[in-house]
């Protein structure tokens, strides 16, 4: 128990009432509020007096989320029955979300007095996830590898694992299909494995095949290490049916169910990195690397969301190597198409000859340069693309006109209208048509035919030629978000001939 308490932040300190009569819940003792709290924050609750045990448990003490959802999270007592320990929900807390602890009056001293006040305290979790637990003087997840990549739906998913920091180790290991929202966890193990010394690889392998549906699956692991032949030191609930599990430390991966392995039109690219040394170089740029998968927030993405989307194995599939499309201009598709793809997208139809032509004038993918358009502007109906009328600069005034900006360029995150329009202003993109012909220029100049020669979707984002350098997005989802658009309109134009460079690391 010292050493727990001494991994923890903040501890409270509850005082029971001198009488057995329960109170009222109309009020609440508040303590301050916790912000930036790390996603696996073990609160420990401390009394002034021991309380009677059978008081605790998961109604009498309880997490809940700012939209009164119960979040599960599983209740220890602590030495003497004078302290209680409120572990977090399996994988942590949402990170950017609230939540708030609360204690009700049943909880009895050993004497039978209820606590004098119900308890509440609200704590907001920081906006960045990590791949897991380091609780200290534990055993934790050195290293996970996925044995069998490309996992196409034919295939049972096998993984090698190594801990660390203690000499022999069990695992317990689940999986979900990773859509947020939906965290039923299914367990591949049975139970914790055998014992097995912490730095020898153990392999892991489902026992049966996983669904990959239409257009491929994402799956997260979550695995659990404990010391061998001993109760873990923290408690969680994973599901409906494993409730109050033992366990040292998690880790979460990520990885990908393919509906088949497609190589057709494919080249290969050969880089000198290593994949892991890249998502280390991408992982230091905290502020390059976010992911909105977590609701209603932007939040740094961890080392295994960011590798999920560089290891190009997840995405050899029909749908997901559009990542890899070679944005570079391509014969077969007409203004018809462009036409085609365009009607009913506000402000943006009829405009297909245009597109055509600033696609053959700066070498880009016809489809990739509507598609990305559609995007940014909301199918041609975003503030920028109906357009801004610009009257001042800095407080200057200047001469009246009204721009548009059908690409998103230089629309900084913290004001986009401000500095989009700004933007559009000074490159004089004063009708639809010469903004699309200026944003082509942009893109074709500074990404896919500039000095990087970012020519695919996946390299605009990640530049694996010089990493962390030159990137598009900060989203780590974005190459794979445009597939959406642009697949489907490929699939219109008969006459495509699309081809795609396949990174290749050493």
């Amino acid at each position: 128990m010292k050493k727990i308490l001494k991994t923890l932040l903040f501890t409270l300190l509850i005082a029971f009432a001198l009488s057995n009569k329960v109170l009222a819940e109309e009020s609440y003792k508040e303590f301050p509020n916790k912000t930036n709290v790390s996603q696996n924050k073990i609160w420990t609750v401390n009394f002034n007096i021991a309380f009677d045990p059978s008081t605790i448990n998961e109604e009498n003490v309880k997490v809940i989320d700012s939209d009164n959802n119960i979040v599960s999270a599983a209740i220890q007592t602590g030495n003497l029955n004078s302290s209680i320990i409120v572990n977090i929900p399996a994988g942590g807390y949402t990170p950017g979300k609230t939540y708030y602890l609360i204690l009700n009056t049943k909880i009895k001293s050993h004497k039978g007095n209820n606590l004098a006040k119900p308890v509440k305290m609200k704590f907001d979790i920081a906006k960045n996830y990590t791949i897991g637990s380091n609780y200290e003087i534990l055993p934790k997840i050195n290293s996970c590898s996925i044995e069998n990549t490309d996992i196409s739906q034919n295939k049972n998913l096998e993984i090698n694992l190594t801990a660390k920091d203690w000499d022999k180790v069990q695992y317990r290991v689940f999986i979900h299909k990773y859509e947020y929202g939906n965290d039923s966890y299914e367990e591949i193990t049975n139970g914790y494995t055998n014992s097995t010394y912490a730095n020898t690889p153990y392999k892991i392998v489902s026992s049966k095949k996983l669904p990959s549906g239409t257009n491929g699956q994402k799956y997260k692991l979550l695995i659990f290490v404990k010391k061998a032949d001993s109760t873990g030191t923290y408690r969680t609930n994973v599901n409906d049916t494993v409730k109050n599990m033992d366990y040292d430390n998690y880790y979460v991966d990520y990885f990908r169910i393919l509906p088949k392995v497609d190589n057709s039109n494919t080249e290969v690219k050969n880089y000198s990195n290593t994949l892991n040394k890249v998502t280390e170089i991408q992982s230091k740029i905290s502020s390059s690397a976010v992911t909105d998968e977590a609701p209603g927030s932007w939040t740094t993405a961890n080392e295994n969301q960011i590798k999920y989307y560089l290891n190009y194995k997840n995405f050899m599939d029909p749908y997901g190597k559009f990542m890899f499309l070679k944005l570079n201009y391509m014969e077969g598709i007409t203004k018809e198409d462009l036409n085609s793809i365009l009607k009913g997208k506000g402000i943006l139809e009829g405009h297909g000859e245009t597109f055509l032509k600033a696609s053959k004038e700066n070498n880009i993918n016809p489809i990739y340069l509507v598609s990305h358009c559609l995007l940014e502007t909301g199918n041609g109906t975003s503030k920028l693309a109906k357009g801004i009328e610009v009257n001042k600069i800095d407080g200057k005034e200047v001469e009246i006109k009204t721009v548009f900006n059908l690409f998103g360029i230089k629309a900084y995150d913290n004001d986009p209208i401000k500095y989009g329009s700004l933007h559009a202003y000074e490159q004089d993109w004063t009708s639809i048509d010469k903004a699309i012909e200026g944003g082509a220029k942009y893109i074709s100049e500074n990404y896919i035919n500039s000095y990087y020669k970012q020519d695919t979707l996946y390299k605009m984002r990640w530049n694996p030629e010089k990493p962390g350098t030159h990137q598009y997005a900060t989203d780590i989802a974005w190459p794979f978000k445009q597939i959406l658009n642009i697949k489907p309109y490929f699939d219109k134009c008969q006459n495509a001939k699309p081809v795609f460079e396949i990174p290749s690391f050493n």
